[in-house]
């Protein structure tokens, strides 16, 4: 609530625009009609309409005036003028006149072609052709004061685009309390634009169900790949438009769980017609929920709407736990001329949203309270529970057309129209549990689009003229003055008052009950009523923003308003059950209050306490602040590293819209000459709407830095390279500018280098969920010798392949590891020869599928042949517990019977979540696995003997756990230093912040 809520207080940009424009035709030409006017003045008129009216002392003596329709004698029209309807002659050619004197052409403006706006033409002296400024365009004429005769035309010039200013945002919501992050914004002015951006994974149990083929104006449909996806599209002229949020499943808490997708948009007008006219169209919104995890079989009792007493903390959950979609679109019309700078004339603003859980989804349609007309009811709806009561689809009827009204705008006045559209997905199931992705199925996606087709590729409008000149936005707060009660008027104006007593509301706004103020008893009038906050135990712009803003309803209108009332986040430990007064006063438009015109909202404080400090004394304080270094708000998860030889050390990505790197010197302070400041952050496309995404880095023994991942900017992914110097500077001899970004469809997430300098690239094709790897000359060529044209793809039915880790083995063959083959498997893993032909010799046919433990994650390759996997294992399927899990495999393949129980291996940290993500080696044979612990918030790191019995000798008892800020963090990279000291890399998260995170550790 608080998020939507305080989200309508700022509106910006175009709504989808439906608009159509007239035209002007003449009569046909007769003889001229002449007249004598003296200093009294006087007037002429011809029978097609066209007149003068000449004031007293505009001649000094009397002349023939006359009007003809003719063009003889007329200099050609300026190119790009096109005529429209008759060329009149006003004569004698060069009269000028000591006051002004009014001209008259007959203008049928019902003709005009569609998307155009007339004007008036006359010649000057020097017979040439110029604009008549002020003309004023009627239904059938137009006029204008001029002090020369002329020839005179009406003309239709080239349409001038309306280019829309926009502005875009996206942000993730994570950590119990949800805190929101933007991860990305752009803006841009005209122009098609599309930009897509990845949250995260879906749950696989839900992906098939919940993705949905949005296909945007440019064309390109958001694909199916498990994936949680944003977007947001417009065409040039801001007519259609569109947004798109699917939320991320979060195993841990601090992963994201939630994706919103927020577009505004500015165009401006001068209204050059009385009869101007200016329409928008809603005609797609859709909220689609899915929860296959069991829930709650009820809310407890009394709770159903979640208006729960702020004790009881098992209701409170409940509510809590959901699956949630919204959309929002808020339209606003304001003057930006300077004698009448921001008044707002329309403004309508709604909330559809859908929550719950399995068997109980609730649907929720609500308006602006200062909205001046509903933008929809809960009648323009329709909502369906199927599978059994675990998924629900909210979907707006439409198409509906709404009108804003120009009638208080003067001709020759400028105004702006704004929209904001807002899609917003959250999925609290699985942060909020710690459930495995395949154990808990849960989804969410939202979207929003108006209108859903154009008719060509420009606006029609009817007159109205675009001015590319959007002015400042007036606040909300003061859209509407209190309505007076006019003597006589209809006492039925109805009673203004609060829907409940009480409300609550956590911080994240969640789980929420709208505060709405009702009209009953009676329609008629406008009516308004004053709503403020103040008093209770909850701070003022600590807790919540206060306000002090205006309800309004139209005459006729009943239909609820839902309070706007902006609950601040904070990451204080406080006290549940804070409470803000609400009051109605001042009722206007001859309304009356109800006796519930007071009302309490309190806030639900859902923030982790602080965690305590870390006794780490293993760290190594030669490094960054006592062996830990942090990067805020630069890079984040899904990140690599690389050791270079002279102890630097290199993390690249953790963006979704740039390759990043960032290198640390071995100290742990940045390193200043890299990039700027130790920071590199490249758009291998420019443009600002592709998404680019680097999952993979290695050094080269040149000291030069390869990175990989891939690139979309509309289906299909694409491999992506780039190599970069020493210094951080594009390496130019490496393919076309240091980056390769075609030639290969699919996504790539691990690179290795043979000893020849080529690079071999591991990923899928999320299209036909194979394994694909790609092997690349060192100019950044595909070699031809490998595979098909240098692409392997490996096939295997009823899985979904990815192939997240891939090392050279020395004798030339390459071995990959990841996600399974099969749709009964946990691993998948494949060998091929150096030709890049499957190797029969392992696995089966050069294939392995593994069951049981999830150990895709990481991958390394002993001096024996032999295999180490690490991963992920919940011993319990009924049991939200996860556990460190090793594999060891010989060099066929088959389980290595020396290592642990039947070569498997598993190592709990604490009673919750523990997970490993990288693993490396010893020269001992010691083998070392990094991930995160407990909640996903702390570092963790395992040292095992060759037998994989935890060394006793490692740190005490052979694992160790690392706390950074208490949220998110994972150790997702381990590598070893010459001197045996262990870096581990990965992210860690403030309450708004997500960025590169290390560790050392002495041996």
């Amino acid at each position: 609530m608080r998020t939507h809520l305080h989200f309508l207080r700022f509106v910006l940009g175009s709504a989808g625009l439906l608009l159509t424009l007239t035209a002007c035709a003449g009569n046909g030409g007769g003889p001229p009609v002449s007249e004598m006017i003296g200093p009294a003045g006087g007037a002429v008129a011809d029978p097609s309409g066209a007149r003068v009216v000449i004031p007293p002392g505009a001649l000094t003596q009397a002349t023939a005036i006359a009007i003809e329709q003719t063009s003889a004698g007329a200099p050609a029209l300026p190119g790009g003028l096109t005529a429209f309807g008759p060329m009149f002659a006003f004569t004698p050619h060069g009269t000028t006149f000591a006051v002004p004197v009014t001209l008259t052409l007959p203008s049928n403006s019902t003709s005009l072609p569609a998307g155009s706006t007339p004007e008036l033409y006359k010649t000057n002296a020097g017979n040439q052709w110029e604009r008549v400024a002020g003309a004023m365009f009627g239904a059938n004429t137009v006029s204008a004061s001029v002090t020369g005769f002329s020839f005179a035309q009406v003309v239709v010039p080239p349409l001038q685009r309306n280019d829309p200013l926009r502005e875009w945002t996206f942000s993730d919501f994570r950590g119990r309390s949800m805190t929101k992050a933007q991860i990305f914004s752009g803006v841009k002015i005209g122009g098609l634009f599309e930009d897509i951006r990845d949250f995260g994974p879906v749950s696989n149990l839900t992906a098939d169900l919940l993705d949905h083929e949005i296909t945007s104006v440019g064309g390109n449909i958001i694909p199916q790949d498990r994936r949680a996806n944003g977007q947001v599209f417009s065409t040039a002229d801001g007519v259609t438009y569109g947004v798109f949020a699917e939320a991320p499943y979060a195993t841990f808490v601090g992963e994201p769980a939630g994706s919103s997708v927020v577009l505004r948009q500015f165009q401006s007008f001068i209204k050059r017609a009385e009869n101007a006219s200016l329409t928008f169209t809603l005609t797609s919104a859709f909220i689609d929920l899915r929860d296959d995890g069991g829930g709650f079989d009820h809310l407890p009792t009394g709770v159903l709407e979640c208006n729960y007493p702020p004790n009881q903390v098992s209701a409170q959950d409940a509510c809590q736990d959901l699956v949630r979609g919204q959309v929002i679109l808020a339209v606003q019309a304001y003057t930006n001329t300077s004698t009448n700078p921001g008044r707002t004339f329309f403004y309508t603003a709604g909330v559809a949203e859908m929550q719950g859980h399995t068997r109980d989804f609730r649907a929720t349609v609500t308006h602006s309270m200062s909205s001046r007309t509903p933008l929809w009811s809960p009648d323009d709806f329709e909502a369906d529970i199927f599978n059994d009561s675990r998924q629900a689809l909210m979907s707006f009827k439409g198409p509906r057309t709404y009108t804003v009204d120009l009638s208080s705008i003067a001709v020759g006045e400028e105004f702006t129209l704004g929209s904001t559209a807002l899609a917003e997905a959250t999925n609290r199931q699985g942060n909020k549990r710690g459930n495995s992705r395949r154990e808990l199925a849960s989804a969410a996606s939202a979207f929003l689009r108006d209108p859903l087709s154009i008719g060509g590729t420009t606006l029609t409008m009817t007159g109205l003229e675009p001015t590319n000149n959007p002015g400042p936005v007036p606040p909300v707060d003061v859209l509407v003055e209190p309505a007076p009660c006019t003597p006589g008027s209809d006492p039925g104006a109805g009673v203004l008052q609060f829907s409940a007593a009480d409300y609550a509301i956590d911080e994240f706004g969640g789980a929420t009950q709208p505060v709405r103020i009702t009209r009953t008893g009676g329609s008629s009038g406008a009516v308004t009523a004053t709503l403020t906050t103040g008093g209770g135990t909850a701070v003022a712009g600590t807790d919540y923003t206060p306000v002090n803003a205006t309800v309004f309803f139209a005459d006729g209108d009943t239909q609820a308003r839902t309070a706007e009332i902006p609950i601040l986040q904070n990451d204080a430990d406080e006290t549940s059950g804070r409470t803000v007064n609400l009051t109605l006063s001042q009722p206007g438009g001859c309304a009356a209050l109800g006796p519930q015109n007071t009302a309490v909202l309190t806030l639900l404080d859902d923030d982790l306490p602080p965690p305590p400090p870390d006794p780490n004394g293993f760290l190594d304080p030669t490094f960054g602040t006592g062996g830990k270094v942090t990067t805020e708000g630069f890079g984040g998860d899904d990140s690599a590293m690389a050791l270079q030889a002279d102890g630097k050390v290199v993390m690249a990505g953790g963006s979704t819209d740039a390759f990043v790197l960032a290198r640390y010197n071995a100290d742990g302070n940045l390193d200043t000459s890299f990039g700027t400041g130790g920071k590199v952050t490249a758009d291998l496309i420019p443009g600002g709407i592709v998404q680019e995404v680097a999952n993979g880095v290695a050094v080269q023994p040149d000291g030069k830095i390869v990175v990989i991942g891939h690139t979309r900017s509309g289906p299909p992914f694409t491999f992506a390279l780039a190599r970069y110097n020493a210094d951080g500077s594009p390496d130019t001899s490496f393919s076309a500018g240091g980056k390769v970004t075609t030639g290969v469809s699919g996504r790539a997430f691990a690179v290795a280098l043979q000893p020849d300098g080529k690079l071999v690239v591991a990923g899928d094709d999320p299209v036909s969920e194979d394994f694909r790897l790609a092997r690349y000359n060192p100019d950044g060529s595909l070699d031809a010798r490998f595979g098909s044209g240098g692409v392997v793809t490996t096939t295997k039915a009823g899985g979904s392949e990815v192939a997240r880790n891939v090392l050279v083995q020395p004798d030339g063959k390459i071995v990959v590891s990841g996600d399974p083959f099969g749709s009964g498997g946990s691993t998948g893993m494949a060998r091929y020869t150096a030709g890049g032909s499957l190797d029969s010799s392992f696995g089966a046919g050069g294939t392995l599928t593994l069951t049981g433990a999830r150990v895709g994650a990481g991958l390394a390759l002993q001096p024996d042949g032999k295999f180490v996997l690490v991963g992920s294992v919940q011993p319990d399927p009924g049991i939200n517990v996860t556990r460190f899990a090793l594999r060891r495999l010989n060099a066929d393949g088959s389980p290595d019977s020396g290592f642990g129980t039947a070569g498997s291996v598993t190592t709990a940290f604490t009673t919750q979540q523990d997970s490993a993500s990288a693993v490396t080696l010893q020269r001992d044979g010691k083998i070392l696995a990094s991930g995160r612990s407990g909640q996903g918030n702390k570092f963790a790191l395992a040292r095992y003997n060759a037998d994989g019995s935890l060394d006793a000798s490692f740190l005490g008892g052979g694992t160790t756990e690392i706390s950074f800020f208490g949220f998110a963090a994972n150790a997702e990279n381990v590598v070893l230093q010459a001197d045996g000291k262990i870096v581990l890399g990965g992210f860690a998260q403030t309450l708004s912040n997500i960025g590169y995170a290390l560790a050392r550790i002495n041996p």
